[in-house]
């Protein structure tokens, strides 16, 4: 080997009886490594990754260069082993002072200064305990087990209401500043997510009403401080800084008395102690009737520059709701003229009979009406089936072979839909003759006795004479004819099961019981014949 490889010093074979790493520290520009072991060296810090070609280790730097200082003082550690004297084994303390300069061996072409730097920095981030990644400050100890098993999934996250409406109000910042037009589909379904937790917005509409709100909601900024805002023209939430009403009451809800912002004077906000801050509303989406949109009514002053509100204009608001009436109305009426005895109605009246209609859904076997009572609602199916029940005294046979009279229902139609039950019942409060029970779910559009009550007389005379009675004609014999053709099919469909089971089951042969379960050969098995 050439003399410029320089020499080599190796750390001792053992340390605290444990079989240690035999390394080589290269004191040349060559860096070559022994020969007999393929070192693999950390690369922890990046610095140098070993490629073995043929019988020798290369070393390649990568981004470094050698530090030869301190291969000097590699070279002059005292009690390391020597191969060629007395000193076969190193001590202890050359092998830890050899294991802290080691990484010190490279450094960045940053400079010396900031290689040490960072190797000690990395020495003691390896010295620290480790520890839970996201640390929650309010975690205590929890007897709860649910509390445990999400730690093991995931990271719980927090559950404090203050830090979850900031998270809130920061996503609806930035998705806000993006105008009407601009936002997709996913920004508005984002929107929609998060306000929906306010619950000042969400207690004056319905669900399906904020979710068309949020295609119109604006973002408003004012970076002056004692800036009027006026509150009568739609509803705000502050997203950024506070304001100051300028009288009371500043917030109108939906069921609120009118009386309480017609005063007169207005009531004027004397102290200016109370503030509105972030996560609060003010403003109204039901305007107050008889004050101007400048009134002084439902006003704010900002208190701080740069403040920024959620604005819901109560025209947009009322747009939204006339146009999901219609269409309700329109659905409604459809499911109406779907019917045969409103196939002739005009839309007038039509109209009238949509109003009243509420939509309901049923689970399959529900009991909608009871035979011999008043019908509670006028039903008319848009989606499912229902069964028709009629109570007959059949005989029923006992156990011990007796027959006794018993009162049975039976299934004596369906209704599907098109078809409606209940509207003689409830327009001349008579019983019905049928007892109704959903076969499937069920959708259905039902008029209460309440409502039907504010129909005027002509459409009520005109619905009594378009509807009928729900199986009203069926006589006893009918009834009862129906009853013995299901009683014989059901026993007929019992003896057939009977005669299947009993064969399978034949000499007490059950699949993984029995002679199956031993294994039994095929000749052991008597022959089945059907």
């Amino acid at each position: 080997m050439d003399e410029s490889v320089g020499t080599r010093a190796s750390v001792a074979d053992t340390y605290n009886g444990r079989r240690l790493p035999s390394c080589t520290v290269p004191t040349h520009k060559n860096l070559a490594v022994t020969q007999q072991k393929q070192l693999r060296w950390n690369d922890v810090y990046h610095r140098l990754v070993p490629v073995t070609k043929g019988a020798n280790s290369m070393i390649v730097a990568r981004s470094c260069d050698v530090n030869y200082d301190m291969i000097e003082r590699l070279n002059n550690i005292s009690g390391l082993r020597e191969n060629n004297s007395n000193r076969p084994h190193t001590s202890p303390d050359a092998h830890v002072e050899l294991m802290k300069l080691y990484p010190l061996l490279t450094s960045r072409r940053d400079g010396p200064e900031r290689s040490l730097e960072r190797a000690k920095t990395c020495l003691d981030n390896l010295a620290k305990p480790r520890r839970r990644k996201y640390p929650n400050p309010n975690d205590k100890l929890s007897h709860d087990i649910g509390d445990h098993l999400r730690s093991l999934h995931s990271v719980r996250g927090t559950e404090d209401p203050a830090l979850l409406d900031a998270g809130r109000i920061r996503k609806l910042r930035k998705l806000l500043r993006k105008q009407p037009f601009e936002r997709t589909r996913d920004d508005n379904e984002s929107i929609y997510e998060n306000i929906k937790h306010f619950v000042t917005i969400t207690s004056q509409m319905r669900e399906h009403e904020l979710k068309k709100l949020c295609y119109v909601m604006a973002l408003e900024a004012f970076r002056e401080c004692g800036t009027t805002v006026f509150g009568n023209n739609g509803l705000h939430l502050v997203l950024k800084g506070c304001v100051i009403p300028s009288s009371f009451p500043y917030l109108k809800m939906k069921d609120d008395p009118l009386e309480d912002f017609n005063r007169q004077p207005t009531p004027v906000n004397q102290t200016l102690s109370y503030a509105i801050s972030v996560g609060e509303c003010f403003g109204t989406l039901f305007p107050v009737v008889g004050r101007d949109i400048n009134t002084r009514v439902l006003t704010v002053m900002t208190a701080v520059s740069h403040c920024e509100f959620v604005k819901i204009a109560c025209r947009d608001f009322q747009t939204i709701i006339a146009d999901l009436s219609l269409k309700e109305i329109n659905s409604k009426v459809a499911a109406l003229q779907f019917c045969n005895q409103f196939k002739l109605w005009p839309r007038m009246s039509m109209n009238k009979i949509a109003e009243l209609v509420d939509w309901l859904e049923f689970p399959a076997n529900k009991v909608l009406v009871y035979e011999g009572s008043v019908a509670p609602m006028m039903g008319f199916i848009k989606e499912g089936k229902c069964f028709i029940l009629k109570t007959v005294a059949a005989k029923h046979k006992m156990p011990n072979g007796r027959r006794v009279k018993r009162l049975k229902q039976v299934v004596m139609g369906e209704l599907g839909p098109g078809q409606s039950f209940g509207e003689i019942s409830v327009l001349a409060g008579e019983p019905v003759h049928c007892t109704i029970v959903t076969a499937t779910r069920s959708t259905i559009a039902a008029v209460f006795p309440d409502k039907v009550k504010e129909l005027d007389p002509i459409t009520r005379s005109l619905l009594l004479q378009s509807s009928k009675e729900t199986y009203a004609n069926i006589t006893e014999a009918d009834i009862h004819d129906e009853c013995v053709a299901q009683e014989l099919l059901k026993e007929w469909n019992d003896y057939k099961h009977g005669v299947v089971v009993s064969t399978i089951n034949y000499c007490g042969i059950q699949p993984g019981y029995g002679k199956w379960a031993n294994n039994a050969a095929t000749d052991d098995i008597p022959a089945i014949s059907i």
